[in-house]
């Protein structure tokens, strides 16, 4: 599978978007134009790269699968990565 550095931005987006005190989980990250399993691809390698933390001690309301358990928050280094994502854009082609 190849990054696509557009998702990858956009779900730095939904995640910084969210309050808090009201974490999102796996399952709350939905991008148009995107497949759920795409999603999550990307989601395990922003959190393998160290660019999203997921907490286990902070769950949703109503946990149902691993995907609801754990909530997404982005690190230092993600808001890092997002600053140059935003100040320095890839170009379209």
């Amino acid at each position: 599978m190849k990054r696509d550095m557009k998702l990858v931005e956009e779900i730095f987006l939904k995640i910084e978007a969210v309050p808090a005190d009201n974490p999102i989980s796996r399952k709350g990250i939905v991008v148009d134009g995107y497949n759920a399993s795409s999603i999550e691809r990307h989601v395990d390698m922003m959190v393998d790269a160290g660019y999203l933390v997921e907490r286990t001690d902070l769950p949703p309301a109503n946990p149902v699968d691993r995907g609801d358990i754990a909530s997404i928050t982005i690190s230092w280094h993600g808001y890092d990565m997002l600053k140059s994502m935003v100040r320095f854009p890839r170009p379209r082609f």
